[in-house]
């Protein structure tokens, strides 16, 4: 496929959110929907059947209407699963954030933990993959799956869990592409509001480019093995 073919140019419709990545909302955490309704969209990108599932019902449930653009891709259909509990089980929804999942790394003391990863879509489960095969279980990884509105306070709430970790957000798009300078800013005001403390994240990704992929897949290969090889250094 080509160099355009490889992304839905998720940035473009991030950059049309009129959320403010300077201010937390009022009501996260409760069941108040301001967030939503005060925004003029939503984008979300699915890691799971389950997810997909419950975020199309709650859409369909809700007494408002906001537009939603869903940018999970092909790639995952035949490499994630959900447990039927996920679809009908008690408390099952949707959540704007999934946090760490793996039980070798959740049995160790979150203090232990040495990197924080954030993340969005696919590249979940390359870096899953690796990391089972590489034995590491002093790295967590969280999935931030609604992209706007922000879940700054699940952010924080991470953060505080991991307290000693370094924190790092990995994306497969170029650096001026994909969701990062979106959730940098916010990850940031997250840190600054609930934790009075001055933090950013590491960038791990392509470098910026002027096109979305390289289009050359012998090359695209190495570049994401790289990209998932000093994420979990």
């Amino acid at each position: 496929q080509s160099d355009e073919d490889s992304s839905c140019r998720v940035e473009r419709f991030l950059q049309q959110s009129d959320e403010d990545p300077d201010v937390v909302p009022r009501g996260l955490g409760t069941k108040d929907t301001r967030q939503i309704q005060d925004n003029n969209w939503q984008v979300v990108n699915c890691t799971t059947p389950a997810q997909i599932f419950h975020v199309l019902r709650r859409q369909v449930h809700r007494d408002f209407r906001k537009p939603l653009v869903i940018v999970a891709p092909k790639a995952i259909l035949r490499t994630c699963h959900s447990d039927i509990e996920e679809f009908c089980g008690e408390g099952a929804s949707f959540k704007p954030l999934i946090p760490e999942m793996n039980p070798e790394v959740n049995a160790r003391d979150d203090a232990e933990i040495r990197k924080l990863i954030f993340c969005s879509g696919k590249i979940y489960y390359e870096l899953e993959k690796e990391r089972n095969v590489s034995g590491k279980t002093d790295i967590a990884i969280c999935r931030i799956e609604q992209i706007t509105p922000f879940p700054f306070n699940l952010v924080a709430d991470e953060v505080k869990r991991y307290s000693n970790a370094e924190l790092v957000f990995v994306q497969e798009e170029p650096k001026n592409m994909g969701t990062w300078y979106f959730c940098d800013d916010r990850i940031y005001t997250a840190i600054r509001h609930y934790m009075d403390q001055e933090r950013r994240c590491t960038y791990v990704g392509r470098p910026t480019m002027s096109s979305p992929a390289v289009g050359f897949p012998l090359v695209h290969n190495v570049e994401q093995q790289n990209i998932i090889a000093k994420a979990l250094e």
